[in-house]
């Protein structure tokens, strides 16, 4: 007869993200490699189970033409690589490049590069979640230089939690990746974005957020850059939501900030989905769960 201590360890039922509010560089591929690996360490030492940094946080953010240049993207990919010696236990999922056979997308052009979120762990390049939703509303105009994702459902296991990553416009969409990530077996959804300021943006950012969270069961978590990209201002105010759509967490606005929350996770589910990606298969020790507590930053 199996001891108690022998039984296998129980699924946890949270995990500990750490956020990085990175300042956005556009090009800076050293001096954003060399923040990220900061991040790194300060996660790592605050045994947080994963890192979420912006979207495009390795190249900086909106690139326009800059992603056509197959010397930058190459460039961006050996940067990207070299991080990747850096990961330790703790996952890092860190915005950058991707590269994929040609496509097409809403004309004739081929496009061979992505809006990606790389996940870095033990030393290595786990593998990469490309941008779904392109927008070309506004001041975007993504779908003109990048290839879209195809795997809106694709899914990752760290440690025992099932996470669903999606990128920016991902979320906005009322049927859209996180539907489709929580639906087939997501416990939290983790989403860098490069989101630019306006008046009330954070309002309606929260609620987006929220309303995620509360239709999908699951919390969310909402990671922003910071700085100014020539007329474009980008102010940080990273969020968590709660499953039943209550904030946890607002941050700080327009200044680099770092955070770690130890976050409830929905209850795990059948994996339908997919596909699912193991990062790691390490369960943590037990940790208390605790209760909501929002920073409450200014709404600009």
């Amino acid at each position: 007869m199996r001891s108690v201590t022998d039984a296998a360890p129980q699924p946890p039922d949270q995990l500990r993200v750490a956020c990085g509010q990175l300042p956005n560089r556009v090009g800076d591929l050293k001096g954003n490699a060399d923040r990220i690996r900061e991040a790194m360490a300060w996660a790592e030492g605050e045994a947080a189970d994963v890192l979420l940094l912006p979207e495009l946080a390795l190249t900086g953010y909106p690139l326009e033409d800059l992603s056509l240049r197959e010397d930058f993207v190459t460039q961006t990919l050996e940067t990207l690589d070299e991080l990747a010696t850096h990961a330790g236990r703790c996952a890092t999922i860190v915005g950058t490049l991707g590269r994929v056979p040609p496509r097409r997308g809403w004309d004739t052009v081929t496009r061979t590069s992505t809006i990606a979120a790389a996940v870095l762990c033990d030393g290595q390049l786990r593998g990469r979640y490309d941008k779904t939703l392109l927008p070309t509303y506004d001041l975007f105009s993504e779908a003109r230089t990048f290839a879209a994702g195809a795997e809106p459902g694709r899914l990752w296991r760290i440690g025992g939690v099932v996470a669903g990553i999606c990128i920016c416009e991902d979320l906005w969409s009322g049927d859209g990746p996180p539907e489709l990530q929580a639906a087939g077996g997501a416990q939290i959804l983790l989403v860098p974005n490069g989101s630019p300021y306006y008046r009330d943006k954070r309002m309606s950012r929260s609620t987006t957020a929220s309303e995620v969270a509360r239709r999908n069961g699951v919390p969310v978590v909402y990671v922003n850059c910071v700085g100014g990209v020539d007329e474009l201002v980008f102010d940080g105010g990273c969020i968590v939501a709660d499953p039943d759509g209550s904030i946890r967490y607002l941050g700080q606005q327009f200044e680099p900030h770092n955070f770690w929350l130890d976050i409830p996770v929905a209850a795990p589910r059948p994996i339908t989905g997919g596909p699912l990606t193991t990062v790691h298969a390490r369960i943590q020790a037990p940790r208390a769960v605790p209760p909501a507590t929002v920073e409450h930053a200014p709404q600009y």
